[in-house]
């Protein structure tokens, strides 16, 4: 195996990994995704139970943001991995932003239309949405990093 074909596998291989790792999650029945966020929600209320923001959030308020805020984090992730992966291609640092955050978009549309044929789940426009603000939070992070450090 030749150095650039090395430099490729290794630089997309955990854009793959991670973009498995959402499919694996989208792919959960909603009665399992919903006892996965709820336990984290409850951890999570639990901890803030004593603290005067527990004033103000309730439990399906605070199942609904862990939901929304796991779409955000982990699309935070993929778009930090996208941009390193393009980063270490010699893709012209013009075209990077662009492309990644275009990648980015379009796994999560297929990623909501995956979830319209799993049982009790739904595609969510929202949810692109938060997907690809996440995304783009992540490559503006990266960007302004490796920008700064070169």
């Amino acid at each position: 195996m030749d150095k650039v074909t090395w430099s490729v596998i290794k630089s997309w291989f955990p854009v793959s990994l991670w973009m498995i790792i959402i499919f694996l999650f989208s792919h959960q029945p909603a009665s399992q995704s919903s006892k996965l966020s709820g336990s984290i929600s409850k951890w999570v209320f639990d901890l803030i139970l004593s603290t005067p923001i527990s004033n103000f959030v309730n439990d399906v308020m605070l199942h609904t943001l862990v939901r929304k805020g796991a779409h955000l984090t982990v699309y935070f992730i993929l778009g930090i991995l996208v941009y390193r992966a393009m980063c270490s291609n010699q893709v012209s640092k013009k075209r990077v932003l662009a492309t990644a955050l275009l990648l980015c978009v379009v796994y999560a549309i297929s990623d909501e239309f995956h979830q319209t044929f799993i049982i009790g789940r739904s595609g969510q426009i929202t949810d692109v949405f938060i997907d690809s603000i996440g995304a783009s939070i992540g490559l503006l992070i990266t960007h302004v990093y490796y920008n700064r450090r070169l």
